[in-house]
């Protein structure tokens, strides 16, 4: 199967998974197996859907993993929903969160974490299908599954540092549970911005901003600290901080800033970027890594973002390719080390269907590059 934009649909092409609906609890949009059709990729595209997967043979065979499963996504979804709506209350009436919400927010946690615990991690297509209505709740999602999978590369390789400055490699569920739970509800404190600031397609004014720049505080005042771990508390507080201290709402910076915090702001801003928003539509992944890329050592630590390199693709495993001479291949697989020269699969000028690592900028082929055990026989069809 193949990630292909719905504005690219042509009639008769078959969708492989299904398109979730907007709606917490609802029915899919469209099931697997639906023939697709050019005027439904446009009702699709109204909805706000910018991309499905087809199967065709040019993905024949390709199974991009998915970092979770649709019903934990869901579920965690509807349990993201009910903490802000709960939040809500208690701003109202200055009441602290019931256990029982902060009891299904650990549950989620883990089971997001149990999830990944098998998941290969540089093949993961982290594109969102779902309506830009539905951002609040599946942002949270995302961030909080590239935030896991950062957090247990890093807690695998290189442990932590306990406050005696001695390296450990213990209590792992133990914090990255505090770690998903935080990014689960990193943005909770939005509940008390307007969503007509929120949702501004326009820029800020500098009110607006000083508005904003409130809701890190805010969240972590929500969180009562006899039963929130300070690990999660500091992510909601510390997760607009930056690595310069030029951040957000304390300044800190560089080690000052808690490890769960810097993981945080790194998932947070890639999906920002990649991610559809209400009044913006994403971008693709290859502008999401560079964003974080080239951010590091101001806006984020530079050894996370080395692990982050790792983790999130520029172009994943089943993201079509447009060629040069505007054919369309598609990545069939990727090296971490090496993310900017996919292996990609294309049809040559005689129809026969080849393999090439090619060298990707910005989203357009620049060269080819001839490996062992791919087809190179027809690679200067490429230029033609």
């Amino acid at each position: 199967m193949r990630l292909v934009r719905v504005n690219s649909l042509r009639d008769d092409m078959e969708l492989a998974r299904d398109i979730p609906s907007p709606v917490l609890g609802a029915q899919p949009l469209l099931r697997r197996g639906v023939t697709l059709t050019q005027a439904l990729g446009a009702r699709l595209a109204s909805l706000g859907v910018r991309a499905v997967w087809i199967e065709d043979d040019l993905g024949d065979g390709i199974v991009p993993a998915q970092p979770l499963p649709e019903h934990i996504r869901r579920s965690t979804e509807r349990a993201v929903s009910r903490c802000l709506d709960q939040a809500r209350s208690v701003a109202a009436d200055l009441t602290s969160l019931p256990a029982t919400v902060l009891g299904t927010l650990e549950q989620a946690a883990a089971d997001i974490m149990a999830a990944l615990a098998e998941c290969p991690e540089a093949v993961l297509a982290f594109d969102d299908l779902a309506s830009a209505d539905s951002y609040t709740y599946s942002h949270s999602v995302r961030v909080a599954t590239l935030g896991l999978l950062l957090g247990q590369r890093i807690d695998r390789i290189e442990g932590w540092v306990d406050w005696r400055g001695e390296r450990r490699f213990d209590r792992k569920v133990e914090r990255m549970t505090q770690l998903g739970m935080g990014l689960l509800i990193h943005d909770i404190g939005k509940i008390s911005i307007p969503g007509s600031v929120l949702n501004k397609p326009d820029k800020l004014t500098p009110e607006e901003w000083d508005l904003i720049k409130t809701h890190p505080q805010a969240g972590a005042s929500l969180l009562p600290a006899d039963r929130v771990s300070p690990l999660t508390i500091c992510i909601v507080r510390d997760h607009h901080e930056r690595w310069d201290g030029l951040g957000y709402a304390r300044g800190r910076k560089g080690e000052e800033i808690h490890h769960f915090a810097r993981i945080a702001a790194v998932a947070d801003v890639y999906d920002a970027v990649t991610a559809d928003r209400p009044y913006k539509p994403g971008r693709p992944p290859h502008i999401g890594v560079n964003v974080v890329r080239q951010g590091a050592g101001t806006q984020f630590d530079t050894a996370i973002v080395e692990h982050f390199k790792r983790v999130a693709m520029p172009y994943p495993v089943g993201y079509t390719i447009a060629l040069p001479d505007g054919r369309s291949g598609v990545v069939v697989g990727v090296d971490p080390e090496d993310s900017e020269y996919p292996v990609v699969r294309y049809r040559n000028l005689s129809g026969e269907l080849t393999e090439l690592a090619m060298h990707i900028v910005g989203g357009k082929v620049v060269t080819e590059l001839e490996t062992p055990g791919v087809l190179t026989d027809s690679a200067s069809d490429l230029a033609a």
